[in-house]
């Protein structure tokens, strides 16, 4: 079992359509909307363990909830899911930028459990997408994270424009980039054969 963590209902739309588009996977979304306690989000994300998806595709309502879920959760990844990866909006920031508020953030949250490390590598790159790997450790525990980036955002790469554009419409865009060529064949390479 694998669980994607992304930013937003659109990101998990988007990789349930890449993952269908390449593969006989099974995939299921949930997407907490604001206002949702972790907690709960948490229950879904262990009553997941009994559910017959493969892949776990879970938004997570903006960037801040994103992070939030991953440094609470982290040192349970390995015990629950075969692997994990996450799904980032760069908007344009470069790499480097998003990491080092990762790394921040790790840091306080394990300030007890020293050292704690995080490093990035970026292994590859197309127009729209970084691969990255992520590697840290959190005293004895060692962990990788891959992750898929795009350079700009969803948003921008499928042309929707959240005021001019209703849910059909912005369904409709996220389904059409999802079956793009050159996003597929990225996926592929960098995220399906992981999972698969």
């Amino acid at each position: 079992m694998c669980l994607i963590l992304c930013e937003g209902k659109y990101d998990t739309l988007f990789l349930q359509q890449v993952i269908e588009n390449s593969s006989e996977l099974e995939t299921d979304r949930y997407t907490g909307k604001e206002g949702d306690k972790l907690y709960q989000q948490q229950d879904y994300m262990e009553s997941f363990e009994y559910k017959p998806e493969e892949v776990l595709l879970k938004g997570e309502s903006g960037k801040d909830f994103q992070l939030q879920i991953y440094k609470n959760q982290l040192l349970d990844f390995d015990r629950k899911y075969n692997s994990h990866f996450l799904l980032w909006d760069l908007d344009g920031a470069e790499p480097e930028n998003k990491f080092e508020k990762y790394e921040t953030h790790l840091e306080q949250r394990f300030e007890a459990h020293k050292p704690v490390n995080l490093e990035m590598e970026i292994e590859s790159e197309n127009e729209l997408f970084y691969s990255i790997k992520l590697t840290g450790q959190i005293a004895d525990y060692q962990f990788e994270t891959p992750v898929i980036a795009f350079k700009t955002n969803l948003e921008e790469e499928a042309d929707i424009n959240h005021q001019e554009h209703n849910e059909e419409q912005k369904t409709e865009r996220t389904k059409e980039l999802a079956s793009n060529d050159s996003v597929l064949e990225f996926f592929e390479s960098k995220l399906l054969q992981e999972i698969s």
